[in-house]
């Protein structure tokens, strides 16, 4: 039993897991049309980070 051990965890330590990244796609529905037109688009999306910046207004000094 001991040495089954040891082999199942040498056979473990031999496996190498790939990581693989999956894109994920957004299921649209369709909506059917009479007139079929194929098109290919590719569609580009921009993230548009915003960066709000705050000021902090220094009090005036009354002289």
């Amino acid at each position: 039993n001991e040495e089954e051990k040891e082999e199942k965890r040498r056979r473990r330590r031999r496996r190498r897991r790939r990581r693989r990244r999956r894109r994920r796609r957004r299921r649209r529905r369709r909506r059917r049309r009479k007139r079929r037109r194929r098109r290919r688009r590719r569609r580009r999306r921009r993230r548009r980070r915003r960066r709000r910046r705050r000021r902090r207004r220094k009090w005036k000094r009354k002289e």
